[in-house]
């Protein structure tokens, strides 16, 4: 399906670090690609007020001295508004929120393997049946599946792995997108809740 060319949403209030930063209070303390990958689950299963539940997710378990204030959730909801946006109107760039290039390429591979984690968690806590799904999604969970048995430990800083890792991020995002038009593209009157 050919979309038209839009403008890419602005960027998230929360980059990488940030996120991470701003999870060192949940009681999960989640890596942020994780985080980012289970609230990006939650959307393309079309759950309604999904940064609303991304939010409640991370937090659940806190204590209220470690719950977020008003501005943590305004930054909060702001990148699920971003990710929801990003995932309707998508365009060439990459939405995927993982460390900066210039970052070694196992925390980047890392990164890669949390935030699939973090997608296939969010879609399965949003109640998305894998019976129900066409057999390319089902396919694509299987490639995903085989994303978070990939073997970190011997991965070392080349070139052919650099362009490996850059074409496992672009499946990824096609592969969400995918998943995200056949589960959740139908317009959710309000994913903030």
């Amino acid at each position: 399906m050919n979309y038209p060319l839009m403008p890419s949403p602005p960027l998230p209030l929360l980059g990488y670090c940030q996120l991470s930063a701003t999870l060192a209070d949940s009681p999960l303390q989640p890596p942020a690609a994780e985080a980012h990958g289970l609230l990006t689950g939650l959307l393309c299963a079309g759950k309604s007020a999904a940064g609303q539940a991304w939010i409640q997710e991370l937090f659940l378990e806190a204590e209220d001295s470690r719950q977020p204030d008003a501005e943590t959730c305004q930054a909060l909801q702001a990148m699920a508004d971003w990710t929801w946006e990003a995932l309707r109107a998508p365009d060439l760039r990459n939405f995927l929120l993982l460390p900066e290039d210039e970052q070694p390429l196992r925390e980047r591979a890392l990164a890669l393997y949390d935030w699939v984690r973090g997608l296939v968690f969010g879609l399965g806590i949003a109640g998305v049946r894998w019976e129900r799904l066409s057999a390319q999604s089902r396919e694509i969970f299987g490639d995903m599946a085989a994303i978070t048995h990939m073997d970190l430990d011997a991965l070392d800083e080349s070139e052919e792995n650099e362009a490996a890792l850059l074409e496992l991020q672009e499946f990824v995002r096609i592969a969400t997108l995918l998943v995200f038009e056949e589960c959740g593209r139908q317009e959710v009157a309000d994913v903030s809740g």
